[in-house]
């Protein structure tokens, strides 16, 4: 008798156990769902602020009666000085002046270099979502892909790829200015 009476608190220590680790299995995999689920709106969000910038900037660069006039950014005395367009992986966005983790989050910006079309190296930063977003797509471009700049006169400059080097965070050797080995 005291047998069953051992089996029948191990099996209910058991079914106990295994409801715990159930509840815990699907209170993860909400969280997951969640976290995802947020992750996917805040870029859909960002993507829409995006898009509303390189819009309005459209806009006042089309009817601006100052050719030169720079167009403000979010309060962030940053200026849009152009746009790069990418005609193959179908991208085009403003680049802002100068960077911050909140307008790298809107567009492109200038880490570092000359004004945009002038001699040197003009270093533009932007990040890589992974849903087709900003550069996302910049390794589907092959040698001889053309990238446009346009400044803020509508005047561009084609560049082609002409290699492909993936640069580690701590190393700025792209920064470099010397051109006189490009002419």
């Amino acid at each position: 008798m005291n047998q069953i009476l051992e089996n029948k608190h191990i099996k209910l220590f058991k079914k106990r156990k295994y409801i715990t680790i159930l509840c815990i299995c699907f209170i993860f995999i909400i969280g997951i769902m969640l976290y995802f689920f947020f992750k996917k709106y805040n870029e859909k969000h960002i993507s829409e602020i995006s898009n509303i910038t390189a819009k309005s900037y459209n806009i006042i660069h089309l009817y601006s009666n100052d050719i030169n006039s720079d167009y403000i950014a979010n309060n962030n005395h940053a200026m849009i000085i152009g746009t790069i367009k990418i005609p193959k992986i179908n991208i085009s966005y403003p680049i802002f002046s100068e960077y911050s983790e909140e307008l790298l989050k809107i567009s492109v910006c200038k880490l570092y270099g000359p004004d945009i079309n002038t001699s040197g190296n003009l270093c533009i930063i932007g990040h890589n979502y992974n849903n087709d977003e900003f550069f996302s797509n910049l390794s589907t471009l092959q040698i001889n892909d053309v990238i446009d700049i346009y400044d803020l006169k509508s005047n561009s400059m084609s560049y082609y790829l002409y290699e492909r080097t993936e640069v580690e965070p701590d190393n700025l050797n792209y920064l470099n200015q010397d051109t006189h080995r490009y002419t």
